[in-house]
């Protein structure tokens, strides 16, 4: 029987203690928790832009083959973003690449047509720039063409080109990348929507025949320069019909026909 009562009374202090809390009788409180913050920073694919670079227009003169008198002279910006200069010379090298590349398409073959006694006079007579939304760079180039000799009547007299470069990364956007329907440009060019800037003289069938050459499934666009107000476009002529023509398109209605982050 003093077993029994011994066990009871073990059993009884057992249940007390493991129910028993705090020495006011009170549970011990739940641990708080402290919840992770979820950051409201998310990686993205924007390209982080350099601050505003610092641009000069430089002059460079040079013979064409080894003749004296046959010259090449080209205007172009010169770009400076100090926090990178490998960046800086990824733009620059893009820039002297579309002058060189002018050139050989305004007048192919010009080493041999100096050395089988034609003279060659290449100017950039104007360079233009304009930075929009602090990261591409529109550059457009004027040039005047004098060649004397056998070939002179089949060489236009001036050249117009235009090139966009991407300041973040130093990559030029070609105009297939600016305009967004080739087809429905040009067919308001050739209904004359935007103003001729630059070859009032032609007729529609002159339009209409330089326009064939820009093909979607060639990859040829016409060259496309901003100023922030207007843009530009470059229809190339037929050599004998003077080198170019130059279409002003206002910036409210370009959005139309250019692609938005570029010109907007």
């Amino acid at each position: 029987m003093k077993r029994l009562l011994i066990i009871i009374l073990l059993a009884v202090l057992l249940f007390v203690s493991c129910g028993k809390g705090n020495s006011d009788g009170t549970l011990p409180p739940i641990p708080e928790t402290t919840d992770v913050p979820i950051s409201d920073t998310f990686a993205t694919d924007e390209p982080i832009l350099p601050a505003e670079p610092q641009i000069e227009l430089v002059t460079h003169t040079e013979n064409i083959a080894s003749a004296a008198g046959s010259t090449k002279t080209f205007i172009y910006p010169k770009v400076s973003i100090p926090e990178s200069a490998e960046l800086t010379d990824r733009i620059n090298r893009e820039i002297e690449a579309a002058c060189n590349n002018l050139f050989k398409r305004t007048v192919p073959g010009a080493a041999s047509m100096v050395n089988g006694g034609s003279e060659i006079v290449y100017k950039t007579t104007d360079c233009n720039t304009y930075i929009h939304n602090g990261r591409y760079l529109f550059i457009e180039f004027y040039v005047t063409v004098d060649v004397f000799g056998a070939v002179a009547d089949e060489m236009p007299s001036k050249a117009y080109s235009a090139v966009c470069i991407d300041m973040s990364n130093g990559v030029p956007l070609y105009s297939e990348r600016i305009v967004k329907d080739l087809d429905k440009l040009k067919d308001a060019l050739l209904n004359r929507e935007f103003t001729l800037a630059e070859g009032t003289e032609l007729t529609d069938n002159d339009i209409s025949e330089a326009l064939i050459q820009y093909r979607v499934d060639y990859g040829i666009y016409p060259p496309v320069y901003f100023d922030g107000k207007r843009v530009t476009v470059c229809v190339e002529l037929a050599k004998l019909q003077g080198g170019y023509a130059l279409f002003h398109i206002p910036a409210d209605k370009a959005i139309n026909y250019f692609a938005d982050e570029i010109i907007t």
